[in-house]
Order: structure tokens, then sequence, then C-alpha cells
């Protein structure tokens, strides 16, 4: 599949990317730095210009998922599928991140997500609904939990549950 950009040149008054008959990809107003396939999802890995990566459909072209990847502003990302380990590698100026799809899930918004460096830094977790009503069911945490940990796992287990009630 070819595509009809160079770096960011690409632009439309659509904001959809679409697959065009020739095979072309046409992109939205943020334009277009790299493209990157991944054949187990059928689907390309487009980086815009602003750094922000979105996944999009092999077939139609359809945008499946868009994210920033909790990369930090300015920084120049990159992506790139390699086949021989089934996993896609993210860079820019700051750090490196590295997926492999879970069931057709690709975990993005944390893939660039720097280090923690102070105690009261925000870590922002990306877990599959299929893991949390894993761990929901497993019941009570380990019994070689300490009680801080016993506590704050059966916490994050009721606030995991009440968000997937939030959603049909």
């Amino acid at each position: 599949m070819a595509a009809a950009a160079s770096p960011g040149s690409c632009s439309s008054n659509s904001s959809d990317w679409v697959v065009l008959r020739d095979g072309c990809l046409r992109c939205d107003e943020e334009g277009l730095r790299s493209l990157s396939y991944h054949p187990a999802l059928n689907a390309i890995l487009a980086v815009t210009s602003r750094g922000s990566i979105k996944v999009i459909d092999g077939t139609s072209g359809a945008i499946l998922q868009a994210s920033a990847l909790h990369a930090k502003p300015g920084g120049r990302v990159r992506c790139q599928y390699f086949p021989a380990v089934d996993k896609v590698l993210f860079v820019d100026d700051y750090a490196v991140g590295c997926r492999k799809d879970l069931n057709g899930i690709l975990l993005l918004d944390t893939a660039l997500q720097a280090p923690v460096s102070k105690p009261e830094d925000m870590v922002q977790l990306e877990l599959p609904v299929t893991e949390i009503t894993a761990s929901a069911h497993e019941g009570s945490p380990q019994s070689s939990a300490t009680w801080p940990e016993a506590a704050a796992s059966k916490t994050f287990i009721r606030l995991c549950n009440k968000g997937i009630a939030a959603f049909p």
C-alpha cells in the first residue's frame, strides 16, 4: 500500500484518513511523518507531524485508535513494527517504548511515558478490560501481600470495576 504523502506535506479538508481506490492513503491536516504496517492487525501505524499515532484499518482506512503516546511535547516520535518479534517500537527524544498486541489491542497511551522520578509523580496505567475482570474475580490478593498492598489492591480492583460498569 502506498502513501500519498511526504513528511508533513499531507493535507485535506477532511479530518478522515481514507484509502483511495488506487491504494493511496489520504491523511488529515496533522500531516504525516511516517508509516508502519502491522500485518497481524492488518493496520497501518501512522505517525503524524504533531507526534501522535493513528492506527488505521488496512482495508477500510477507518481510524481504529488515536493516541499521543504520553510523549513529551516537541519530541520527534518514531514508530517501527518488527515482524521477527511481532512488536512495535516507539521512540521520541525522551523515551523508548515497546508494545505487543494483546488479542488485537495495542496499548499506546503509555508507550512513551517517562520513568517516575519522584514519589508524587502521576503514573498512567493501561489495562485491557479482560485483565481487570480477571483480577476482580480472583478475589482477595495473595496471602503473601502485606496489609497496605492488600488494601491498595482491593481499592484498585473496586475502582476498576466502577470504571467497567461505566461502559456498556
